[in-house]
């Protein structure tokens, strides 16, 4: 995820890694594979595009809704 990001945004973004902190969920997995077979819906954007876009959205609305 950060370096789609900072691919998308065309920065680096500083991180460390840290252990958990109370809360936080053990591990996150995305598969759409349920909601294909459950709904049909199936994703057609991969992560690097997906970043893109939000990247472009929050460019053109730094304030975000509230200032839309």
């Amino acid at each position: 995820m950060v370096r789609a990001f900072a691919q998308a945004c065309g920065r680096e973004i500083p991180y460390r890694l840290g252990p958990r902190r109370p809360g936080d969920i053990a591990a996150c997995w995305a598969d759409p594979s349920l909601a294909q077979e459950v709904l049909g819906w199936r994703a057609e954007l991969g992560i690097e595009a997906m970043c893109r876009d939000c990247w472009r959205w929050q460019e053109r609305n730094p304030h975000g809704y509230k200032g839309a």
